[in-house]
């Protein structure tokens, strides 16, 4: 609630209110969420009574729907408001529409068939990489590859890629064959020397 030096001295910008039209309280503009067919440009529902209005069973239960719906006719949307809500979150610019989303049949690294609307993650969901993290959701800059390979790239650099390669491949060159061998040798010394201290 407003106190009273607030309500003697608000402007139309600083100390502007509004009453909530489900609670009943005068609160600041800035509890209410912007709408431009308003004629004063917010919801006339605060914040909090238009989330727990939203935030029903029923609501979450016909919002499910509608997303589900929506992601079947048109897989890009679910991975441009994804994509424009972590780039919100992360700070990186974000000038891309769905003009710039093009799902392939198939993963452009792995090779396997691309599937979405199967509910969660799966790896081989379509998923949009920055192919330089830094620059951001930027026209060129992205491309949908395999959920899978996403996460395996994250945001690491090709260096650093390049380095986890080699580093996997000098495992794969030890011969296991040796290995097994030496295990069995120094099994039977230990055997050894156990029965000729006992």
């Amino acid at each position: 609630m407003p106190n009273e030096f607030e309500k003697q001295n608000k402007t139309d910008n600083d100390f502007a209110f509004h009453t909530c039209t489900t609670c009943g309280e005068e609160k600041p503009v800035s509890d209410f969420y912007k709408e431009a067919r308003n004629i004063k440009g917010i919801r006339n529902t605060c914040k909090t009574c238009f989330i727990k209005a939203r935030c029903t069973p029923e609501n979450l239960a016909k919002s499910k729907v509608y997303n589900k719906k929506r992601r079947e006719a048109d897989p890009r949307m679910y991975l441009y408001y994804a994509a424009k809500n972590r780039a919100k979150k992360s700070g990186v610019p974000f000038t891309i529409t769905l003009d710039d989303i093009f799902i392939p049949k198939t993963c452009p690294v792995f090779g396997v068939v691309l599937e979405h609307g199967k509910g969660g993650h799966q790896d081989n969901s379509p998923s949009l990489d920055r192919m330089h993290p830094k620059f951001g959701y930027v026209p060129g800059n992205v491309k949908v590859i395999c959920d899978r390979a996403n996460r395996i790239k994250k945001d690491a650099t090709l260096e650093e890629i390049e380095s986890l390669v080699r580093f996997l491949t000098s495992f794969k060159r030890i011969n296991l064959g040796n290995r097994a061998t030496n295990v069995q040798v120094n099994v039977s010394v230990a055997l050894t020397k156990k029965e000729h201290n006992a």
